[in-house]
């Protein structure tokens, strides 16, 4: 928007906190940070960005070979729509990140039969797909596999049309006229490009958001597996902040998210849009109807729900206190300028010198990997119990850049104070 249009009234649910355009110092700030982010965290090379797309290419394919397959005599110009969505869609991911994909199909295409059925059994019997695995018990059934070694995730949608329209408009399509896993599935990648439609600057967002990404990985905390926050929660974060500074700087975009939520009162929800606005008049997310909500994000897409309502209060009390080290190293930087401290790992080991140590170990690749699953998911209930006994927990994963081939190693750190539980190379 240039300097001289009209203010909008907001961005948001509430009016911007600022409407202040970048000073000169924090142009440089951000300058700076641009900087470590090049030289110490590149983004994707030119030769993995058309890995990756020549991969889509070939599995849009794939997928519209296998729909005019299942399709009955007397339909014509039948279609699926494909698409990427996620951290790919946002720019925001690392090649080793497994790309969110979506196939919306007719409805003679079914989940249980069509999709992991006949569409599992036609990649099992493709050579370039590697690591092919189906998750069915959760509310995104999905597919992961790597595709000429490029990690992919696929879920599947199945809308009430025979034949999908080809002026099809994700964000007006019906879905009160959805099955349940199908609609689960359509809101998912629904719910970024809801977000990347909502906040003011787009590329200030995207730097932020992959800027505020780094550092939770540095610190362990880029994982919803056991409890943390996962893409879509950070991007809401990231989104609101960008909501209430729409016109700021990236380098001040990073200062106020972390002065914000080293703060922020929770349960107070974060969110992007008005729930109460739904079109649908479908059951959504509502302070009073639940209350019990501790760390609520709520999904910017109709329903609104609660994406984090797994959230524990050790879950809490961990991210309130790197928040609080992430605001604190922030007020250095505006002195001293030096934004590599805000990505320094996380050192577990020191900080906890009491610690169980569970080691799962496996003779393949792929049985480790569903150890790990196995393991991750326990550690859920072993946490559940200590915390339930104890009173005082904190849960944290120990960040890693690489795992054995053959074992895998989780920690849960003990002290009189908190308790946190990491995952680190044996």
């Amino acid at each position: 928007m240039a300097r001289g249009s009209s203010r909008p009234e907001n961005f948001g649910v509430t009016k911007p906190r600022s409407y202040a355009y970048p000073t000169e110092p924090e142009i440089h700030n951000t300058c700076n940070l641009l900087e470590v982010l090049d030289q110490h965290h590149p983004c994707k090379s030119a030769e993995e960005r058309f890995l990756q797309s020549s991969a889509l290419d070939k599995l849009n394919k794939i997928v519209q070979d296998w729909v005019k397959e299942l399709t009955p005599r007397g339909i014509k110009e039948v279609n699926a729509i494909f698409f990427a969505f996620g951290s790919y869609f946002l720019q925001v991911d690392e090649f080793a990140d497994p790309i969110d994909t979506i196939c919306i199909g007719p409805s003679f295409v079914d989940h249980e039969h069509g999709f992991f059925k006949i569409f599992h059994d036609k990649m099992c019997q493709m050579n370039e797909v590697t690591r092919l695995k189906s998750v069915r018990n959760t509310n995104v059934p999905f597919m992961e596999f790597k595709l000429d070694g490029v990690p992919i995730k696929i879920v599947y949608a199945s809308l009430p049309y025979s034949v999908i329209p080809f002026n099809f408009d994700l964000h007006q399509a019906n879905v009160l006229s959805m099955d349940d896993v199908s609609r689960n599935s359509f809101d998912a990648c629904r719910v970024t490009n809801e977000i990347y439609r909502l906040v003011p600057c787009n590329k200030t967002f995207t730097i932020a958001l992959r800027t505020v990404k780094i550092w939770a990985k540095s610190r362990g905390l880029l994982s919803n597996v056991i409890g943390f926050l996962g893409d879509c929660d950070w991007a809401i974060l990231v989104g609101r902040i960008c909501q209430a500074h729409p016109f700021a700087t990236l380098s001040t975009i990073v200062f106020e998210f972390f002065s914000i939520f080293s703060v922020w009162f929770w349960p107070n929800p974060v969110m992007l849009v008005d729930p109460r606005s739904d079109p649908h008049r479908l059951p959504v997310w509502d302070p009073h109807t639940n209350r019990n909500d501790i760390m609520p994000i709520i999904s910017p897409v109709f329903p609104c729900k609660n994406i984090r309502a797994d959230a524990s209060a050790s879950t809490l009390r961990d991210m309130i206190y790197h928040f609080k080290c992430g605001y604190e190293q922030c007020k250095l930087i505006k002195v001293n300028n030096n934004w590599r401290d805000l990505f320094m790992p996380y050192k577990f080991f020191e900080e906890y010198i009491r610690y169980v140590h569970i080691d799962l170990t496996a003779d393949t690749e792929q049985k480790l990997e569903l150890w790990k699953k196995i393991g991750e998911s326990e550690l859920l209930v072993l946490i559940s119990k200590i915390e339930a006994g104890r009173g005082q927990l904190i849960c944290h994963i120990c960040p890693t850049e690489h795992l054995s081939s053959d074992s895998c190693s989780f920690f849960i750190g003990l002290s009189t104070k908190k308790l946190i539980v990491g995952r680190a190379i044996p």
